[in-house]
Formats: structure tokens, sequence, C-alpha cells
């Protein structure tokens, strides 16, 4: 009984060619570099949104501490303060009441 995979020739040899197997092999390395390259893609799109997320996040909170302190002064309130263009701070990203030490 002959494996599935074999194909019997004209010529009475049985197999695959060498022809054949770099066909296929190259076929599924150009699908695998698409596939890796669309996953990496999607990491970063993931990265970026979680990061707007978070900065959203913290704005919030900033907003509604201040709002909740009843501040006198701007050094009374919970701030966010954007660095540059990858860095911010966040004073007071507990939430408690206290005002705390800015994060970055």
């Amino acid at each position: 009984m002959k494996a599935p995979l074999t194909i019997k020739r004209s010529d009475g040899s049985a197999g695959f060619s060498v022809i054949e197997l770099l066909i296929v092999m190259s076929i599924i390395s150009v699908v695998s570099g698409f596939a890796f390259m669309q996953i990496t893609r999607a990491h970063q799109v993931m990265v970026r949104e979680n990061a707007a997320r978070e900065l959203a996040s913290n704005l919030e909170k900033a907003r509604v501490d201040s709002l909740r302190r009843h501040p006198t002064a701007s050094a009374q309130m919970a701030q966010v303060v954007l660095i540059n263009a990858t860095f911010y701070s966040v004073a007071d990203a507990d939430g408690n009441g206290a005002l705390d030490a800015p994060k970055v």
C-alpha cells in the first residue's frame, strides 16, 4: 500500500519532484511573510491605541479630580503636562484628592 501523498508517474517513479517542493516552499514563505507583516502592523496599532486611551483617561481623571477639589489656584489642580511628542507627566494620577508628585 502506498502513502496517500505519493504520486504514481508514468515512468514508474513515485513522489514529488524538487521543483514541486520548491514551488510549495516559496508559496508558504510568501504567505507567512505577509502574515508576519500584518501581525506586526496590528501590534503597532494596538500599542498606539492603548497609549491614546491611557492619555484620554488621565485627562479625564485630572479634570474630574480638579472639579472635585474646588481649587482656587492652578497649582492646586491635577495636571497633565505634555513634555514632548512621546512623553507626558500626570500630577495626582491616583485620584485620592491629595496632589502627588508628577509621574512621567
